[in-house]
């Protein structure tokens, strides 16, 4: 009876153990921010970015004017994406990680993935 028991609560542990590690999240240092100004004149379609800046103000649906300093371009952040229960307005730094839309026919864009706020 007892080694029943045994085996039951190891086979317990075991998948509580990788249901937790499945839920880690990676914490270390991501990549370092890259102005707009450096984005727009040296980036590739697709690039995945770290931009450090405000979102001016919202352009409509899902689309806001972001500024660094540097430069200006527009963002397409989901809804989804933005922090709940966290109001941003043009005086919010942010960063957002995505990937850089630089298509041949109209504006480039960046394709938001994460917008964090900066502390």
């Amino acid at each position: 009876m007892n080694v029943k028991k045994t085996i039951s609560l190891l086979a317990i542990a075991a998948v509580t153990g990788s249901v937790t590690l499945a839920q880690a999240q990676y914490t270390g240092p991501a990549a370092a921010p890259i102005t707009v100004k450096e984005l727009l004149a040296q980036g590739k379609d697709d690039q995945y970015a770290t931009l450090r800046g405000n979102l001016v103000k919202r352009i409509g649906g899902e689309k806001y004017l972001f500024s660094d300093g540097s430069g200006e371009i527009t963002v397409e952040i989901d809804d989804e994406d933005l922090p709940a229960q966290q109001p941003i307005d043009a005086k919010t730094e942010v960063e957002l990680i995505g990937d850089f839309d630089k298509d041949l026919i109209g504006s480039p864009e960046f394709d938001v993935d994460t917008v964090t706020l900066v502390q």
